[in-house]
């Protein structure tokens, strides 16, 4: 009666270590959402009036932080590794010939 617990199985999912693609996703996202709109500003004054320039940095703003929001989600949602048993295909589940 040593040990009384049941021996705890593997985890088949383990979610951690993806905060490099979560972080990268950040970094992407905020370079767009703030180097589209400094561009724009800075050289784009000749070609856009400034209705249009005001709504091509709102659009940009909102590109880069989806960007930033779908890399945090799929940082926090996407398995580090899947470990799982695969089973060769039995014979009887073959089609026919």
């Amino acid at each position: 009666m040593e040990n009384s617990r049941p021996p705890k199985p593997l985890q088949d999912v383990q979610f951690n270590h993806t905060t490099g693609v979560a972080f990268a996703a950040v970094l992407g996202g905020v370079a767009i959402a703030l180097g589209v709109p400094y561009i724009a500003l800075r050289f784009g004054a000749a070609y856009f009036n400034s209705t249009e320039q005001f709504w091509f940095l709102v659009g940009a703003v909102a590109l880069g932080g989806l960007i930033a929001l779908t890399g945090v989600f799929f940082g926090a949602v996407m398995p580090h590794s899947v470990h799982e048993m695969w089973e060769a295909p039995s014979k009887s589940s073959e089609p026919p010939k």
